[in-house]
């Protein structure tokens, strides 16, 4: 299964590396955005909506970093192929899982240019976080990030339909506004600037949990869309 799913993979990184490169340029602004903000959070000292903006920013768009930048003649694309590779003499999981390889191969290198941009514009948060902590906050997001792009490949099998791509993301937004509202008023409390203090105080531990989330939800989502596919409700 997995010398198969690597073949696919080889194919579609020489398919879509323009979508690739791409994401990376994406990812380095995104992470020189975030650090401004970061910046303007740690060092005010009134009431911002910095905090609420940036709770919601690594909610809703970590998680995206193993995902491919969305057009609609890449997921039209991506739909035909998976549609391909089932008349192939291939196994479903194979299929599968050559797309769980994919959201891992995209989110090393998004990851390590988003945080680096992040870490490069703020000296604040260099004076917060020293490079050994700041590595435990990393393996943390990442392993949020992970976990929460690795249901992708289920969603992507879905992308024939413009409807489900505007009601997917339009849900997937609402979601992560009412998860960020439930812990600012509810919990009173930041979601990043906890993650900050445990980054210091006990990082290895929460990185672990977080591995240990990225790699348990993997799991989950390749046994969900297997199993879809094989039962013939998505394609």
């Amino acid at each position: 299964m997995w010398q198969a799913a690597w073949k696919l993979v080889g194919h579609d990184l020489s398919r879509a590396w323009g979508n690739y490169l791409l994401m990376l340029v994406i990812s380095f602004i995104f992470g020189v955005w975030t650090g401004l903000m970061v910046l303007r959070t740690l060092i005010s000292q009134e009431f911002t909506l910095d905090p609420y903006l940036i709770d919601f920013y690594f909610m809703a768009v970590i998680p995206i970093i193993g995902c491919p930048w969305y057009t609609r003649k890449h997921t039209e694309r991506t739909y035909s192929q998976l549609k391909y590779y089932r008349t192939l003499p291939i196994s479903t999981g194979s299929v599968i899982l050559s797309r769980m390889i994919l959201v891992f191969l995209r989110a090393i290198p998004n990851a390590i240019l988003l945080f680096a941009g992040m870490y490069l514009v703020s000296p604040a948060l260099r004076e917060v976080l020293p490079p050994s902590s700041y590595l435990w906050f990393i393996a943390i997001c990442f392993g949020y990030g992970l976990g929460m792009s690795c249901w992708y490949p289920y969603w992507e099998i879905h992308s024939r339909s413009k409807v489900k791509l505007w009601l997917y993301t339009g849900g997937y937004v609402v979601a992560w506004l009412a998860v960020c509202a439930i812990v600012w008023f509810v919990f009173d409390e930041h979601i990043v600037r906890n993650v900050i203090d445990w980054s210091k105080t006990s990082g290895w531990i929460f990185a672990l949990l977080s591995a240990l989330f990225g790699g348990v939800s993997a799991w989950i989502w390749w046994r969900i869309t297997k199993k879809n596919v094989d039962d013939g409700v998505l394609f």
